[in-house]
């Protein structure tokens, strides 16, 4: 059962001597897989063989059902992707073919990871290595179906070890392991074998104040990245103006009325701010983070949606830049005015 990335194209391929055309019947559905499979299919897609083969690219199509919020409770928006093939060859119509069965989330590959590519890790974060808030927790995501167990590292010493059960629900598919406060690091011990270690750098800031960025990486899961150095808040107004008739009935007017009057005011607030030194081996998060297309800040005891303003970013090395920070610009993605009807 593989993972399909629906904001990259994802590819169905039918081939066989003398195919004519082909049905792809697709059932997008969440909750228990099979169980919960509507008895019609969500999209019915024919298409003509060339050169006895037939390719339909779905990843859209599926996409269109998935979507991510964020509330302060990690979930992961997924769905069962459960398939049929109808095969016509030389004329004839051949039977329906069994299911094949995957799920989908919304996320994305890169180009050289090639087509319908689907991560062996078990480990979904861009790093294996992460900075908090040393008296936060945070919420680590996994691959419920490529983790056996985990073990996580007591405050007191020792570890606690928690298994992992496989679940046919579309909810269970991705799971997170809250870590406690000063925790130093996770262990995901994998199906296939082998661990995936994240290791974590608890940070204690008493100048400036820290902000917690949560973010759709690329898997299609929710990830935390913390700035802690200096930020700052602005604001930006926009409105448009008119100029006012202050004339009264015995041609006189005051001079405490507004002669040019402003209407249609808006006003959106802006938040720059710095990582504080971090290692190199984070580039890859900060890449993902200004590459998502949903981000949310923990600013004054609220979550809040923002949209990353920095539209491009160097990335440092420890050879040629010794010390790595990483600024951003954030614009809060709503009218502080209250402009919603």
């Amino acid at each position: 059962m593989a993972k399909i990335l629906t904001k990259s194209p994802y590819f169905i391929q039918s081939s066989i001597a003398n195919l004519d055309s082909c049905i792809l019947k697709l059932y997008i559905y969440d909750a228990l897989q099979t169980t919960n499979r509507p008895i019609e299919a969500t999209y019915e897609l024919k298409a003509t063989a060339v050169n006895n083969s037939v390719t339909f690219e779905v990843g859209e199509l599926i996409g269109d059902y998935l979507d991510s919020d964020f509330d302060g409770t990690y979930e992961t928006d997924v769905r069962w992707v459960d398939y049929t093939i109808t095969q016509t060859i030389s004329g004839i119509q051949g039977t329906v073919s069994s299911f094949t069965q995957h799920y989908a989330v919304r996320g994305y590959s890169y180009f050289d990871e090639g087509a319908n590519y689907d991560s062996v890790s078990g480990l979904l974060t861009a790093s294996n290595y992460k900075q908090k808030l040393s008296t936060e927790t945070i919420d680590i995501p996994f691959n419920t179906n490529k983790v056996s167990d985990y073990d996580v590292c007591n405050v007191g010493g020792g570890v606690t070890n928690v298994t992992v059960g496989n679940s046919n629900s579309s909810t269970n598919q991705i799971d997170y392991v809250t870590v406690p406060a000063n925790c130093s690091h996770v262990d995901f011990n994998l199906d296939a074998g082998g661990t995936e270690t994240l290791y974590i750098e608890n940070v204690s800031e008493c100048k400036h104040t820290p902000y917690r960025f949560t973010f759709l990486n690329k898997e299609g899961v929710l990830e935390d990245v913390w700035m802690f150095k200096r930020s700052q808040l602005s604001t930006e107004v926009k409105s448009k103006e008119y100029m006012n008739n202050q004339i009264n009935g015995s041609s006189f007017y005051s001079t405490n009325n507004h002669q040019f009057r402003k209407i249609n005011i808006s006003s959106k607030e802006k938040l720059s701010v710095n990582s504080g030194f971090v290692r190199e081996e984070e580039n890859e998060t900060f890449k993902q983070l200004i590459s998502s297309e949903k981000v949310w800040v923990k600013f004054e005891s609220q979550i809040l949606p923002v949209n990353i303003k920095s539209e491009s970013m160097e990335f440092k090395t420890r050879l040629n830049d010794k010390l790595i920070n990483y600024s951003l610009d954030i614009e809060f993605a709503f009218n502080k005015i209250n402009t919603v009807r």
